[in-house]
């Protein structure tokens, strides 16, 4: 299958499009390089450098590359930044994110996962947290996700919203680059389904 990463140049994205090749499919990582690395592209990926607000380039890339779906990680995701600029947060991940289901729709692609965040229940009134608890962002980075989820409910694909949890089954040369590069430790990699649409 032809799978576009957005922010696939960054740590999750670029552990999943390793992920993806591993499986077989062609994967194309779409990422602006704001946060990401060249160097931690993959082999056998494609990259584009572009903004997932800049509709018109991703509707001639879904074209070109024939995309069947879009698994969709790019996002600013500091919550204390987001608390200092909110506009930037709100125009990028909330904004950004409808840019890219616009594409979506005027080119026909109708599978997406969508990477959420724990954020979206602010302080936890238990741990580990259940699904059905009650959705209160403490921080704009947690309110722009959230507001995503609710977008996603009104459009007609299929969907799967994830949260990357704390389980390192990172690659260990790929762990290498990502602890060299933030000057901290980083663990990835189970995807825990929130919920799903569509078929």
């Amino acid at each position: 299958m032809n799978i576009l990463v957005t922010g696939g140049a960054g740590y999750i994205g670029s552990v999943v499009s390793s992920q993806l090749v591993e499986a077989g499919h062609h994967v194309v990582i779409y990422d602006n390089l704001s946060h990401g690395h060249r160097q931690a592209l993959p082999y056998g990926t494609e990259l584009v450098e572009g903004d997932i607000a800049d509709r018109g380039k991703l509707q001639g890339l879904f074209r070109e590359e024939k995309i069947a779906a879009v698994i969709h990680l790019a996002a600013l995701i500091e919550a204390g930044e987001s608390m200092k600029t909110p506009e930037i947060y709100f125009r990028n991940n909330t904004a950004g994110t409808l840019s890219l289901l616009e594409a979506m729709i005027a080119s026909g692609v109708k599978r997406l996962v969508f990477s959420s965040t724990a954020a979206l229940y602010g302080e936890p009134e238990q741990i580990p947290i259940l699904e059905s608890a009650p959705l209160k962002p403490t921080n704009v980075y947690g309110e722009s996700k959230l507001l995503v989820e609710h977008m996603l409910t009104w459009f007609h694909t299929s969907t799967v919203c994830v949260m990357p949890a704390c389980v390192t089954s990172t690659p260990l040369e790929q762990l290498k680059f990502w602890v060299k590069t933030t000057n901290r430790s980083r663990t990835l990699s189970l995807w825990c389904c929130r919920w799903r649409r569509g078929n």
